[in-house]
């Protein structure tokens, strides 16, 4: 069905885009108390040499997220910089919570090969904050150095 209006169009991308993305809740109980140790995860303070290996690791010339922070602006930033986002970072890793725009993203869609005006011939990517990624980049450094531990 053609669909003619800007409003009928984007309650369609949403719609397209919740089915393709959304996918079932984990089972995992990673509220119990014991689960940080189960896995040997280090859940101490955030170190400053954690966030310059996260900060170096983030792709330059790569879109930004909603906040328009780009990769190269914190990777230019001194020291000071650093520590500052060191203690930022673990402020919410201490609190269990990160800020809103850091839990958002802006979908943007893409052409594929094929006929346009099918949902399916096009795909999504999320644009995320940088800030937030390298966030997670010092997380999920975490998780690998306790996964290789076990093995």
């Amino acid at each position: 069905m053609l669909l003619i209006t800007q409003v009928e169009q984007n309650k369609r991308w949403a719609e397209h885009f919740q089915e393709t993305f959304n996918q079932p809740a984990t089972t995992y109980n990673f509220e119990a108390e014991n689960a940080q140790h189960e896995f040997g995860v280090n859940t101490g303070r955030i170190t400053i040499e954690e966030v310059k290996i996260a900060i170096k690791s983030l792709k330059n010339n790569k879109a930004t997220g909603l906040d328009e922070i780009p990769a190269e602006l914190l990777k230019h930033g001194d020291q000071p910089q650093v520590e500052e986002f060191t203690a930022l970072f673990n402020k919410w890793w201490q609190s269990g919570t990160v800020p809103e725009d850091w839990r958002k993203g802006a979908i943007v869609k893409l052409p594929k090969k094929g006929k346009t005006s099918e949902c399916t011939n096009w795909r999504g990517i999320t644009l995320l904050s940088v800030p937030g990624k390298a966030l997670c980049i010092v997380l999920l450094r975490r998780l690998r150095s306790a996964f290789d531990q076990r093995l």
